[in-house]
């Protein structure tokens, strides 16, 4: 039987792969950063670092991933024109660019307990409700930057910040599982260990839970364009909610108009006779 031959990805292909590789550590990083507040130091493999110090070594990581990208991609002739202009301007969007997620991921955020919009304002609305009549909530289109927010919002809220190990996440027994059971048995298929969390890899359940560019529909595609400003909406909210949370004295977050619930229907006054 003849051996069947092994087909090499193209040199576009790989730089695709990269970008797609640079979006999950987005991501993770995007998270790791709003956790740690300004001017504080942490410690990493037995290293202290600053958030500064952090901040640089993520986006020199960044760069260089961007330029293997483009050295791998250059002078590979690509299959269609059109295309390949698609691919590229999902693939290199980076987190502030709307991306498709799983019913998991969907159906989590709108039932999570997640907080008040005003943190300190117990008659705002459930961030939940507004979640789930946003893009995300409705067509599971987001930004990465969302869930860097909603994470610590869902951890502070919950109580489920390690009490013995600050960097950690305490969720509770079966929580995960009951909520990700997909995601998790994908982690796990890939050798990842699924037994501990922290602030800087929990972000994988996002990456996860994320539609592969290359697999989305022309269908999902013009989703994604169409659905762009309501997801970055919904970001901008999360960012405003996530400040209050660390700062009282920060504006009040307000739910933009494309979020705001519509207004109730009262039944008409019935007339005395």
């Amino acid at each position: 039987m003849a051996e069947t031959a092994k087909v090499r990805a193209s040199g576009e292909q790989l730089k695709q792969q990269i970008n797609e590789v640079r979006k999950s550590i987005e991501s993770i990083s995007a998270i790791t950063l709003a956790l740690i507040p300004p001017d504080s130091n942490i410690l990493i493999n037995d290293k202290e670092m600053r958030r500064k110090e952090i901040k640089d070594l993520i986006q020199a990581n960044d760069r260089a991933l961007a330029q293997i990208a483009s050295a791998v991609g250059k002078g590979v002739r690509k299959h269609a024109a059109g295309e390949g202009a698609a691919t590229k301007s999902h693939a290199s969007g980076g987190l502030a660019k709307p991306s498709l997620y799983g019913q998991e991921l969907v159906s989590f955020f709108s039932s999570a307990q997640l907080g008040k919009v005003d943190p300190t304002n117990p008659k705002s609305e459930d961030i939940s409700a507004v979640i789930k009549r946003s893009a995300f909530g409705k067509h599971g289109i987001a930004t990465s930057y969302t869930f860097s927010r909603l994470f610590p919002l869902l951890v502070a809220h919950n109580g489920f910040k390690d009490k013995t190990n600050g960097q950690r996440i305490a969720f509770p027994a079966g929580y995960l599982e009951k909520h990700f059971p997909a995601a998790l048995a994908s982690l796990k298929a890939k050798g990842a260990d699924t037994t501990v969390w922290t602030y800087i890899n929990v972000g994988r359940l996002v990456s996860e839970s994320r539609v592969p560019t290359e697999a989305l529909t022309a269908k999902q595609k013009e989703d994604l364009a169409t659905y762009t400003d309501l997801a970055v909406a919904l970001d901008t909210l999360t960012k405003d909610v996530h400040v209050k949370s660390k700062k009282a004295d920060a504006p009040a977050p307000v739910v933009p108009a494309s979020l705001a619930a519509a207004p109730s229907r009262r039944s008409p006054a019935k007339t005395q006779k």
